[in-house]
């Protein structure tokens, strides 16, 4: 009640109700205007994030390819035995999370030491190709410490 006061008095709603409707109106379209603004500036920021992330480990790891999407995945292409590759990465839709999959090798399976040897970061299993571990939506510190640790763990030091 006290939020809807001074909401009130600030807009000077003591005008008749329509009057007071259309205040009212008019000041929800400049929130909106400002809210669409926010969200192109944080879409417009988590492509920067993943950029800086690409650019770290691609410094880190300059013989592994790249599997940059800007503002969807970084990560990297990491050979794990004989011919065999894994895609490591972070992903962004509507949830963050890092993974390792074989998405991008047709007719290959996720090796099983790779499996066991990340199972405690990436405890989460889709049949044969991928793992993952879900992160908060905006858990951005988390989900690349985490793909700095597999990352880690398939390759060497970070």
């Amino acid at each position: 009640m006290e939020l809807q006061e001074f909401i009130k008095n600030e807009l000077e709603l003591n005008g008749t109700p329509q009057e007071n409707f259309a205040k009212l109106m008019a000041k929800q379209d400049e929130i909106n205007r400002v809210n669409n603004q926010i969200d192109l500036l944080k879409t417009e920021t988590e492509k920067e994030i993943f950029q800086n992330w690409q650019k770290l480990i691609s410094q880190k790891y300059p013989a592994y390819e790249s599997v940059y999407e800007e503002g969807l995945r970084v990560g990297l292409i990491v050979p794990v035995r004989d011919a065999t590759s894994v895609r490591v990465s972070i992903c962004s839709d509507s949830q963050l999370y890092c993974q390792i999959d074989m998405d991008t090798f047709k007719g290959q399976n996720l090796p099983e030491e790779v499996i066991e040897i990340t199972r405690h970061l990436l405890p989460r299993k889709n049949n044969i190709n991928q793992i993952w571990k879900y992160f908060d939506r905006y858990d951005y510190d988390g989900v690349f410490e985490c793909l700095k640790k597999v990352l880690t763990v398939l390759i060497g030091e970070y």
